[in-house]
């Protein structure tokens, strides 16, 4: 299920408690994947739902700051995370409001709007005003209002830790193989098929020229073996 308000997760998860994750997601990275799919078992196991609260756009677009350029669209994150059978994906505008609630206040907003049993996320996890709610502050809350808080490492591939700012670095240069690497699959890019300047059919090797998705991360110049897939 994907839905565009907290409030629309209730009655999706009947008596079930909620397992959630909150961030940008993008990419879905091996990270991301290793978390999700962590989440995804504990709360299945429990009898409960898997929840991933996705803010679009990036936090730091809203709050004037330089707003990376993303490696998957909502439909990417929310078919990749599909693929990892999670159960809800709540895609939360991130408004200046929300950047101003404090982390006591999010905090309840979660537990009443996703029946929150345990909330999932790496050391750095950090919720509220000026992510005022970090891991120290979550656990004494989570004690407070009846939630636990469950933290997972870092993955590391190829010396350095996934991060979705590495994968954007490894293809600003070229990196395909880094980018692969974190990934855990290719990186794909989708758009719409356009008419370009036929320069191709000159030399005897048609193109089709792709038009992705606006403010959409492209890799570096360059000539990649790719494959197509065409709907």
């Amino acid at each position: 299920h994907v839905v565009h308000d907290l409030e629309q997760v209730l009655p999706l998860l009947g008596a079930a408690k909620g397992y959630a994750t909150i961030g940008v997601l993008d990419g879905v990275h091996l990270g991301h994947q290793q978390l999700v799919s962590m989440m995804v078992s504990a709360a299945h196991e429990a009898g409960g739902a898997s929840i991933a609260v996705a803010f679009d756009p990036h936090p730091a677009a809203t709050l004037g700051l330089d707003s990376p350029l993303p490696l998957t669209t909502i439909e990417e994150r929310a078919e990749l995370l599909a693929a990892l059978a999670l159960d809800i994906l709540v895609v939360v505008p991130f408004t200046q409001e929300l950047a101003r609630t404090s982390a006591v206040d999010f905090a309840e907003l979660l537990i009443h709007r996703l029946n929150l049993a345990e909330l999932w996320g790496g050391p750095d996890i950090a919720i509220g005003h000026r992510r005022e709610g970090t891991l120290p502050v979550l656990q004494r809350l989570g004690t407070e209002l009846g939630f636990g808080v469950r933290v997972v490492e870092p993955l590391e591939w190829g010396r350095g830790i996934v991060s979705s700012s590495r994968v954007r670095a490894a293809l600003r240069v070229g990196d395909i193989d880094q980018a692969t690497g974190c990934l855990g699959r290719p990186f794909r890019l989708s758009g719409i098929v356009t008419h370009g300047d036929g320069r191709g059919r000159t030399i005897g090797v048609p193109t089709a020229n792709l038009s992705p998705p606006h403010q959409r991360l492209i890799p570096a110049d360059g000539i990649y073996a790719c494959l197509a897939h065409t709907q």
